[in-house]
């Protein structure tokens, strides 16, 4: 585990220095691993941060189950150096804790929006939307001043 820890913040440092700044993208997202399901047993599944510039791994948590990736992906930003980073994530991770994790951790974040939350869906629609109504009523005015000769 302390090696995990020291190998991902090492990860971590090399993506700042190869990126010239930290401003690149990390992937979060959940794994089963190839090969652990053996004996009937069921396979290690983990959730993991994901360098998209250089393919490394800066963090991950084994799960349970799927059941436990909500709850462990508010614990993932405190693991991550997030600061000017952006991370993305799939529609099951698009909740207000995860957002305000990574905000806080000095972040910025990409997430997805589906059919399964229809009133987030409304209200990117509403705020994209351009209103026909507003755009029908516009004016526009300008003024000028002349003060010495000067416009």
């Amino acid at each position: 585990m302390r090696f995990e820890a020291c190998l991902g913040r090492w990860a971590q440092q090399v993506l700042t220095t190869q990126a010239g700044k930290a401003s690149a993208a990390v992937a979060a997202d959940d794994r089963t691993l190839r090969g652990s399901q053996k004996g009937g047993a069921p396979g290690a599944h983990l959730l993991a941060a994901v360098s998209q510039r250089l393919g490394l791994t800066l963090g991950q948590c084994a799960l349970g189950d799927k059941a436990n990736e909500l709850s462990a992906i508010d614990t993932l930003p405190d693991q991550l150096m997030l600061c000017g980073r952006i991370i993305t994530a799939d529609a099951l991770h698009t909740q207000r804790t995860f957002a305000q994790h990574v905000l806080e951790a000095g972040g910025a974040y990409v997430l997805i929006a589906k059919d399964n939350q229809p009133s987030l869906r409304e209200d990117i629609c509403t705020l994209f939307q351009e209103p026909a109504v507003v755009r029908e009523t516009l004016t526009q005015a300008t003024t000028g001043d002349l003060r010495h000769g000067r416009d």
